[in-house]
């Protein structure tokens, strides 16, 4: 039988997993409504392509897909997210 300390780490680890979770698909969406487009210039990305990213939160890892590619107006590589 599990102790009290045993039972609520536990819990605490699976809500903490919930939430990383849920960030990641908040902030995945997010990207995806974005699009590949530049912020600044407001244009389609040259070259574009998805790249995965990995962001440290207090949640964990969240692993995202963003956009990066090159803004013709700003010659410059962007990633979106």
């Amino acid at each position: 039988m599990k102790g009290l300390l045993e039972m609520e780490l536990e819990v605490l680890d699976e809500g903490r997993e919930w939430i990383r979770r849920r960030l990641q698909e908040r902030l995945q969406e997010q990207i995806d409504a974005i699009g590949a487009v530049c912020p600044q210039a407001g244009i389609m990305l040259k070259n574009q392509r998805r790249r995965q990213l990995k962001l440290r939160s207090v949640s964990g890892v969240l692993e995202l897909n963003s956009w990066y590619g090159y803004s013709r107006a700003r010659c410059l590589g962007l990633s979106l997210s």
